[in-house]
């Protein structure tokens, strides 16, 4: 085996450590943007809004 194939192999390797390295990077920060978010969305507490359309006419039939 030549050692430009060997090196080439290598560098194809590294490439590839590298670009699993950097994804997964980015799914960690994704991932933490994401439960960010939902905290924030369950620590808004307050009231529920109401339902759009249900208890606005009550049909009383008698």
């Amino acid at each position: 085996m030549e050692i430009s194939s060997m090196m080439a192999k290598q560098a194809a390797q590294m490439q590839h450590t590298a670009s699993l390295g950097i994804m997964n990077s980015a799914l960690s920060q994704q991932a933490a943007g994401a439960v960010a978010m939902l905290e924030t969305m369950n620590n808004q507490g307050g009231t529920p809004a109401p339902h759009p359309h249900k208890g606005h006419a009550i049909d009383l039939k008698g």
